[in-house]
Protein backbone atom coordinates (compact mmCIF):
# COMPACT_ATOMS: atom_id res chain seq x y z
CA UNK A 1 0.00 0.00 0.00
CA UNK A 2 1.33 3.48 -0.90
CA UNK A 3 1.01 6.12 1.81
CA UNK A 4 0.56 9.65 0.43
CA UNK A 5 1.71 12.32 2.83
CA UNK A 6 0.99 15.68 1.22
CA UNK A 7 -2.14 17.76 1.72
CA UNK A 8 -2.19 18.61 -1.99
CA UNK A 9 -2.72 14.97 -2.93
CA UNK A 10 -5.62 14.70 -0.46
CA UNK A 11 -7.12 17.88 -1.96
CA UNK A 12 -6.83 16.44 -5.47
CA UNK A 13 -8.60 13.25 -4.34
CA UNK A 14 -11.41 15.22 -2.68
CA UNK A 15 -11.85 17.45 -5.73
CA UNK A 16 -12.05 14.44 -8.07
CA UNK A 17 -14.67 12.74 -5.90
CA UNK A 18 -16.69 15.96 -5.63
CA UNK A 19 -16.57 16.68 -9.38
CA UNK A 20 -17.58 13.09 -10.19
CA UNK A 21 -20.43 13.19 -7.65
CA UNK A 22 -19.13 10.02 -5.99
CA UNK A 23 -20.74 9.15 -2.64
CA UNK A 24 -17.74 9.06 -0.29
CA UNK A 25 -16.53 10.14 3.15
CA UNK A 26 -13.39 11.51 4.77
CA UNK A 27 -12.41 10.07 8.14
CA UNK A 28 -10.23 12.63 9.97
CA UNK A 29 -8.17 11.02 12.76
CA UNK A 30 -7.01 13.67 15.22
CA UNK A 31 -3.68 12.01 15.97
CA UNK A 32 -1.95 15.42 16.18
CA UNK A 33 -3.47 15.81 19.65
CA UNK A 34 -1.65 12.75 21.02
CA UNK A 35 1.25 13.15 23.43
CA UNK A 36 4.59 13.62 21.65
CA UNK A 37 5.77 10.10 22.52
CA UNK A 38 2.62 8.67 20.91
CA UNK A 39 2.86 10.54 17.60
CA UNK A 40 6.42 9.81 16.58
CA UNK A 41 7.10 7.99 13.31
CA UNK A 42 7.13 4.54 14.93
CA UNK A 43 3.73 5.07 16.57
CA UNK A 44 2.28 6.47 13.33
CA UNK A 45 3.49 3.38 11.48
CA UNK A 46 1.90 1.25 14.20
CA UNK A 47 -1.43 3.06 13.68
CA UNK A 48 -1.19 2.50 9.92
CA UNK A 49 -0.45 -1.18 10.55
CA UNK A 50 -3.61 -1.47 12.69
CA UNK A 51 -5.61 0.17 9.89
CA UNK A 52 -4.11 -1.95 7.11
CA UNK A 53 -6.80 -4.73 7.25
CA UNK A 54 -9.19 -2.07 5.95
CA UNK A 55 -7.65 -2.45 2.51
CA UNK A 56 -9.28 -5.88 2.28
CA UNK A 57 -12.75 -4.68 3.21
CA UNK A 58 -13.17 -1.12 1.94
CA UNK A 59 -11.89 1.08 -0.85
CA UNK A 60 -9.90 3.90 0.74
CA UNK A 61 -6.77 6.07 0.61
CA UNK A 62 -4.63 7.10 3.56
CA UNK A 63 -2.89 10.46 3.96
CA UNK A 64 -0.40 11.72 6.57
CA UNK A 65 -0.83 15.45 7.16
CA UNK A 66 2.03 17.74 8.13
CA UNK A 67 0.07 18.68 11.27
CA UNK A 68 0.27 15.07 12.47
CA UNK A 69 -3.33 14.11 11.69
CA UNK A 70 -4.27 11.17 9.47
CA UNK A 71 -6.98 11.21 6.79
CA UNK A 72 -8.82 8.20 5.41
CA UNK A 73 -10.88 8.84 2.27
CA UNK A 74 -13.12 6.13 0.91
CA UNK A 75 -16.53 4.56 0.40
CA UNK A 76 -19.67 5.56 2.37
CA UNK A 77 -19.30 2.58 4.74
CA UNK A 78 -15.74 3.56 5.68
CA UNK A 79 -16.69 4.72 9.19
CA UNK A 80 -18.43 1.45 10.03
CA UNK A 81 -15.64 -0.66 8.50
CA UNK A 82 -12.93 1.35 10.29
CA UNK A 83 -14.62 1.28 13.72
CA UNK A 84 -13.16 -2.06 15.00
CA UNK A 85 -9.68 -1.07 13.80
CA UNK A 86 -9.93 2.34 15.47
CA UNK A 87 -11.02 0.64 18.69
CA UNK A 88 -7.79 -1.40 18.55
CA UNK A 89 -5.81 1.82 18.20
CA UNK A 90 -7.61 3.31 21.20
CA UNK A 91 -6.82 0.23 23.29
CA UNK A 92 -3.14 0.36 22.35
CA UNK A 93 -2.91 4.08 23.18
CA UNK A 94 -5.26 3.99 26.17
CA UNK A 95 -2.70 5.63 28.47
CA UNK A 96 -2.61 8.82 26.39
CA UNK A 97 -4.49 11.76 28.04
CA UNK A 98 -6.16 12.71 24.75
CA UNK A 99 -7.42 9.15 24.21
CA UNK A 100 -8.77 8.99 27.77
CA UNK A 101 -10.86 12.13 27.23
CA UNK A 102 -11.65 11.98 23.51
CA UNK A 103 -13.53 8.70 23.13
CA UNK A 104 -15.52 8.91 19.89
CA UNK A 105 -14.04 12.40 19.29
CA UNK A 106 -10.77 10.72 18.29
CA UNK A 107 -12.08 10.97 14.73
CA UNK A 108 -14.68 12.92 12.74
CA UNK A 109 -16.60 11.78 9.66
CA UNK A 110 -17.18 14.27 6.83
CA UNK A 111 -19.41 13.39 3.83
CA UNK A 112 -17.33 14.66 0.91
CA UNK A 113 -20.25 15.68 -1.32
CA UNK A 114 -21.44 18.14 1.33
CA UNK A 115 -18.14 19.08 3.01
CA UNK A 116 -15.61 19.08 0.15
CA UNK A 117 -15.05 22.87 0.24
CA UNK A 118 -14.67 22.84 4.02
CA UNK A 119 -12.07 20.05 3.83
CA UNK A 120 -10.15 21.68 0.97
CA UNK A 121 -9.96 24.99 2.86
CA UNK A 122 -8.72 23.22 6.00
CA UNK A 123 -6.07 21.30 4.07
CA UNK A 124 -5.00 24.34 2.04
CA UNK A 125 -4.39 26.47 5.11
CA UNK A 126 -2.67 23.62 7.01
CA UNK A 127 -4.94 24.21 9.99
CA UNK A 128 -3.96 22.36 13.13
CA UNK A 129 -7.59 22.27 14.33
CA UNK A 130 -10.22 20.04 12.79
CA UNK A 131 -12.80 21.79 10.58
CA UNK A 132 -16.15 22.37 12.23
CA UNK A 133 -18.83 19.94 11.09
CA UNK A 134 -21.48 22.29 9.70
CA UNK A 135 -24.99 20.90 9.91
CA UNK A 136 -26.27 23.71 7.70
CA UNK A 137 -24.11 22.54 4.80
CA UNK A 138 -25.59 19.04 5.04
CA UNK A 139 -29.12 20.44 5.28
CA UNK A 140 -28.75 22.53 2.13
CA UNK A 141 -27.50 19.46 0.27
CA UNK A 142 -30.21 17.02 1.39
CA UNK A 143 -33.27 19.32 1.44
CA UNK A 144 -34.20 18.83 -2.26
CA UNK A 145 -34.24 15.04 -1.77
CA UNK A 146 -36.13 15.34 1.53
CA UNK A 147 -38.91 17.19 -0.26
CA UNK A 148 -39.54 14.13 -2.45
CA UNK A 149 -39.70 11.57 0.38
CA UNK A 150 -42.77 10.29 2.17
CA UNK A 151 -42.81 8.20 5.38
CA UNK A 152 -43.54 5.08 3.31
CA UNK A 153 -40.18 5.52 1.54
CA UNK A 154 -38.12 5.39 4.74
CA UNK A 155 -40.10 3.09 7.00
CA UNK A 156 -39.64 -0.63 7.64
CA UNK A 157 -42.71 -2.14 9.36
CA UNK A 158 -41.66 -4.62 12.05
CA UNK A 159 -43.72 -7.22 13.89
CA UNK A 160 -43.36 -7.32 17.67
CA UNK A 161 -43.26 -10.75 19.29
CA UNK A 162 -44.19 -11.40 22.92
CA UNK A 163 -41.98 -14.28 23.99
CA UNK A 164 -42.67 -16.52 26.99
CA UNK A 165 -41.45 -20.06 27.77
CA UNK A 166 -44.55 -21.66 26.21
CA UNK A 167 -46.02 -18.84 24.15
CA UNK A 168 -45.24 -16.76 21.08
CA UNK A 169 -47.75 -13.99 20.49
CA UNK A 170 -47.59 -11.27 17.86
CA UNK A 171 -48.97 -8.11 19.46
CA UNK A 172 -48.38 -5.19 17.12
CA UNK A 173 -46.61 -3.72 14.14
CA UNK A 174 -44.07 -0.91 14.47
CA UNK A 175 -44.19 1.76 11.77
CA UNK A 176 -41.13 3.74 12.81
CA UNK A 177 -38.45 5.71 10.92
CA UNK A 178 -35.64 3.55 9.56
CA UNK A 179 -32.38 5.50 9.83
CA UNK A 180 -30.65 3.11 7.46
CA UNK A 181 -33.24 3.77 4.74
CA UNK A 182 -33.07 7.52 5.35
CA UNK A 183 -29.28 7.53 4.99
CA UNK A 184 -29.52 5.47 1.78
CA UNK A 185 -32.11 7.80 0.26
CA UNK A 186 -30.12 10.91 1.21
CA UNK A 187 -26.76 9.30 0.33
CA UNK A 188 -25.10 10.35 3.56
CA UNK A 189 -23.54 8.19 6.33
CA UNK A 190 -25.95 7.00 9.01
CA UNK A 191 -23.67 8.62 11.59
CA UNK A 192 -24.51 12.02 10.06
CA UNK A 193 -28.13 11.52 11.17
CA UNK A 194 -27.17 11.57 14.84
CA UNK A 195 -28.43 14.59 16.73
CA UNK A 196 -30.29 17.54 15.24
CA UNK A 197 -29.86 16.61 11.55
CA UNK A 198 -31.60 13.23 11.95
CA UNK A 199 -34.37 14.77 14.04
CA UNK A 200 -35.00 17.51 11.48
CA UNK A 201 -35.07 14.94 8.65
CA UNK A 202 -37.73 12.89 10.42
CA UNK A 203 -39.78 15.99 11.26
CA UNK A 204 -39.66 17.05 7.62
CA UNK A 205 -40.61 13.64 6.20
CA UNK A 206 -43.34 12.89 8.73
CA UNK A 207 -45.33 16.03 7.96
CA UNK A 208 -47.26 13.80 5.57
CA UNK A 209 -48.28 11.10 8.04
CA UNK A 210 -51.93 11.24 6.96
CA UNK A 211 -50.99 9.73 3.60
CA UNK A 212 -50.29 6.42 5.36
CA UNK A 213 -53.72 5.91 6.93
CA UNK A 214 -54.79 3.38 4.27
CA UNK A 215 -51.57 1.41 4.78
CA UNK A 216 -52.09 1.26 8.53
CA UNK A 217 -55.74 0.23 8.15
CA UNK A 218 -54.80 -2.84 6.09
CA UNK A 219 -53.14 -4.26 9.21
CA UNK A 220 -55.54 -5.73 11.85
CA UNK A 221 -52.82 -5.70 14.51
CA UNK A 222 -52.34 -2.78 16.85
CA UNK A 223 -50.08 -0.24 15.12
CA UNK A 224 -47.35 1.95 16.55
CA UNK A 225 -47.71 5.08 14.42
CA UNK A 226 -44.98 7.70 14.52
CA UNK A 227 -45.99 11.38 14.82
CA UNK A 228 -44.12 14.63 15.20
CA UNK A 229 -45.05 16.25 18.52
CA UNK A 230 -46.09 19.50 16.81
CA UNK A 231 -48.49 17.58 14.51
CA UNK A 232 -50.37 15.90 17.39
CA UNK A 233 -51.89 19.20 18.49
CA UNK A 234 -53.23 19.96 14.98
CA UNK A 235 -56.72 19.15 13.65
CA UNK A 236 -55.22 16.79 11.05
CA UNK A 237 -54.29 14.43 13.88
CA UNK A 238 -57.93 14.24 14.99
CA UNK A 239 -59.04 13.42 11.44
CA UNK A 240 -56.36 10.73 11.25
CA UNK A 241 -57.54 9.08 14.48
CA UNK A 242 -61.18 9.16 13.31
CA UNK A 243 -60.16 7.34 10.09
CA UNK A 244 -58.25 4.61 11.96
CA UNK A 245 -60.02 1.25 12.13
CA UNK A 246 -57.55 -0.59 14.40
CA UNK A 247 -55.94 0.02 17.77
CA UNK A 248 -53.37 2.81 17.53
CA UNK A 249 -50.41 3.64 19.75
CA UNK A 250 -48.97 7.05 18.95
CA UNK A 251 -45.18 6.97 18.98
CA UNK A 252 -43.03 10.02 19.87
CA UNK A 253 -39.28 10.43 19.49
CA UNK A 254 -37.53 10.78 22.86
CA UNK A 255 -34.86 12.98 21.28
CA UNK A 256 -37.61 15.37 20.15
CA UNK A 257 -38.86 15.61 23.74
CA UNK A 258 -35.30 16.26 24.92
CA UNK A 259 -34.89 19.00 22.31
CA UNK A 260 -37.39 21.01 24.42
CA UNK A 261 -40.10 21.06 21.78
CA UNK A 262 -42.56 23.72 23.08
CA UNK A 263 -45.59 21.62 22.09
CA UNK A 264 -44.61 18.57 24.20
CA UNK A 265 -46.82 19.24 27.24
CA UNK A 266 -49.80 20.22 25.09
CA UNK A 267 -49.44 17.08 22.95
CA UNK A 268 -49.15 14.76 25.97
CA UNK A 269 -52.17 16.37 27.65
CA UNK A 270 -54.18 15.84 24.46
CA UNK A 271 -53.21 12.15 24.32
CA UNK A 272 -54.11 11.64 27.98
CA UNK A 273 -57.39 13.57 27.69
CA UNK A 274 -58.49 11.46 24.74
CA UNK A 275 -57.18 8.26 26.36
CA UNK A 276 -54.94 7.53 23.39
CA UNK A 277 -52.13 5.10 24.27
CA UNK A 278 -48.69 6.39 23.38
CA UNK A 279 -45.08 5.30 23.35
CA UNK A 280 -41.60 6.81 23.34
CA UNK A 281 -38.97 5.56 20.92
CA UNK A 282 -35.29 5.95 21.78
CA UNK A 283 -32.65 6.13 19.08
CA UNK A 284 -29.91 6.16 21.72
CA UNK A 285 -30.27 4.02 24.85
CA UNK A 286 -28.07 6.43 26.84
CA UNK A 287 -30.90 8.98 26.73
CA UNK A 288 -33.10 6.78 28.94
CA UNK A 289 -31.66 8.43 32.04
CA UNK A 290 -32.67 11.89 30.78
CA UNK A 291 -36.42 11.20 30.84
CA UNK A 292 -38.38 11.33 34.12
CA UNK A 293 -40.72 8.34 33.75
CA UNK A 294 -42.30 9.03 37.13
CA UNK A 295 -43.93 12.12 35.60
CA UNK A 296 -44.69 11.03 32.05
CA UNK A 297 -46.03 7.51 31.88
CA UNK A 298 -46.01 6.09 28.34
CA UNK A 299 -47.81 2.84 27.56
CA UNK A 300 -44.66 1.43 25.95
CA UNK A 301 -41.04 2.41 25.47
CA UNK A 302 -39.22 1.31 22.30
CA UNK A 303 -35.46 0.97 22.71
CA UNK A 304 -33.10 0.24 19.84
CA UNK A 305 -30.95 -2.66 21.02
CA UNK A 306 -28.44 -3.86 18.39
CA UNK A 307 -25.93 -4.82 21.10
CA UNK A 308 -26.37 -5.13 24.87
CA UNK A 309 -29.83 -4.78 26.47
CA UNK A 310 -30.02 -2.31 29.38
CA UNK A 311 -29.26 -4.05 32.68
CA UNK A 312 -30.81 -1.30 34.82
CA UNK A 313 -33.71 1.06 34.19
CA UNK A 314 -34.62 4.55 35.46
CA UNK A 315 -37.23 4.95 38.20
CA UNK A 316 -40.79 4.60 36.92
CA UNK A 317 -39.89 2.34 34.00
CA UNK A 318 -40.57 -1.40 34.03
CA UNK A 319 -39.39 -4.13 31.66
CA UNK A 320 -43.01 -5.08 31.00
CA UNK A 321 -43.40 -1.72 29.24
CA UNK A 322 -40.33 -2.05 27.03
CA UNK A 323 -40.08 -3.24 23.41
CA UNK A 324 -36.51 -3.98 22.36
CA UNK A 325 -36.10 -3.24 18.64
CA UNK A 326 -33.29 -4.12 16.22
CA UNK A 327 -32.70 -7.50 17.86
CA UNK A 328 -30.47 -8.87 15.12
CA UNK A 329 -28.57 -11.76 16.76
CA UNK A 330 -29.57 -14.76 18.86
CA UNK A 331 -26.96 -13.78 21.46
CA UNK A 332 -28.64 -10.44 22.12
CA UNK A 333 -32.09 -12.06 22.23
CA UNK A 334 -30.99 -14.71 24.74
CA UNK A 335 -29.34 -12.10 26.95
CA UNK A 336 -32.50 -9.95 26.85
CA UNK A 337 -34.66 -12.94 27.81
CA UNK A 338 -32.28 -13.72 30.66
CA UNK A 339 -32.64 -10.15 31.92
CA UNK A 340 -36.44 -10.44 31.93
CA UNK A 341 -37.50 -8.59 28.77
CA UNK A 342 -40.42 -10.04 26.82
CA UNK A 343 -41.25 -7.85 23.79
CA UNK A 344 -38.95 -7.90 20.75
CA UNK A 345 -38.62 -6.99 17.09
CA UNK A 346 -35.76 -7.30 14.62
CA UNK A 347 -34.09 -9.67 12.16
CA UNK A 348 -33.97 -12.62 14.58
CA UNK A 349 -37.65 -12.17 15.43
CA UNK A 350 -38.54 -12.19 11.72
CA UNK A 351 -36.50 -15.38 11.33
CA UNK A 352 -38.42 -17.02 14.20
CA UNK A 353 -41.73 -15.99 12.65
CA UNK A 354 -40.66 -17.22 9.21
CA UNK A 355 -39.64 -20.65 10.54
CA UNK A 356 -42.88 -21.02 12.51
CA UNK A 357 -44.98 -19.84 9.58
CA UNK A 358 -43.46 -22.38 7.15
CA UNK A 359 -43.91 -25.14 9.75
CA UNK A 360 -47.66 -24.47 10.08
CA UNK A 361 -48.46 -23.48 6.50
CA UNK A 362 -50.31 -26.24 4.54
CA UNK A 363 -47.89 -25.70 1.65
CA UNK A 364 -44.82 -25.19 3.81
CA UNK A 365 -43.24 -28.62 3.38
CA UNK A 366 -43.49 -28.38 -0.43
CA UNK A 367 -42.02 -24.88 -0.69
CA UNK A 368 -38.36 -24.16 -1.29
CA UNK A 369 -36.23 -24.65 1.81
CA UNK A 370 -36.37 -21.65 4.18
CA UNK A 371 -38.58 -19.72 1.73
CA UNK A 372 -40.76 -18.30 4.50
CA UNK A 373 -37.74 -17.21 6.51
CA UNK A 374 -36.26 -15.50 3.46
CA UNK A 375 -39.56 -13.67 2.86
CA UNK A 376 -39.86 -12.61 6.50
CA UNK A 377 -36.29 -11.36 6.57
CA UNK A 378 -36.87 -9.51 3.26
CA UNK A 379 -34.23 -11.47 1.34
CA UNK A 380 -36.90 -12.75 -1.07
CA UNK A 381 -39.97 -11.02 -2.46
CA UNK A 382 -43.32 -12.07 -0.97
CA UNK A 383 -44.56 -12.75 -4.52
CA UNK A 384 -42.81 -16.15 -4.25
CA UNK A 385 -45.31 -17.24 -1.58
CA UNK A 386 -47.99 -19.60 -2.98
CA UNK A 387 -50.31 -19.16 0.01
CA UNK A 388 -49.98 -15.52 1.00
CA UNK A 389 -53.36 -15.50 2.74
CA UNK A 390 -52.06 -17.92 5.36
CA UNK A 391 -48.83 -16.01 5.83
CA UNK A 392 -50.74 -12.75 6.28
CA UNK A 393 -53.17 -14.32 8.74
CA UNK A 394 -50.44 -16.14 10.65
CA UNK A 395 -48.88 -13.05 12.22
CA UNK A 396 -52.21 -11.95 13.63
CA UNK A 397 -52.83 -15.14 15.62
CA UNK A 398 -51.41 -16.39 18.88
CA UNK A 399 -48.98 -19.25 18.33
CA UNK A 400 -48.44 -21.55 21.29
CA UNK A 401 -45.64 -24.12 21.62
CA UNK A 402 -44.15 -23.20 18.23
Amino acid sequence: MVYQIQETMAIETIDRLKDAGVDSVCLWLHTSQLESENKNLNKMNMIVHLLSPLSKTSVYKLFFLQTGDILLIGSPNLTEMAQPHIERILRVLNDDPFIKNAGADFFTTYPILTHADLLVNALSSSQTEMPIFEASAIWRKILPTLETLSPADVMTPRTVLHLKPNLKQTICRLYLPDYQKISEKLRIPTKSLDGSIGLQCIRHIWKRTNELCDIYNKNPLASFVYFNISDIIKSGFDLFMQARTGKTIICINAEEILSHCPDTNTALKKLHANRIPWAITFTHTDNLELIDFTKIKPTFVCISCPENPPTSLPAGLKKTHIILTNINTEKVLLEALRLGYAYFSGKVINLILGNACQKHCPYGDTCAEDLCSQIWTEKTSDTHCVFSDFRTKFIYEEQENT
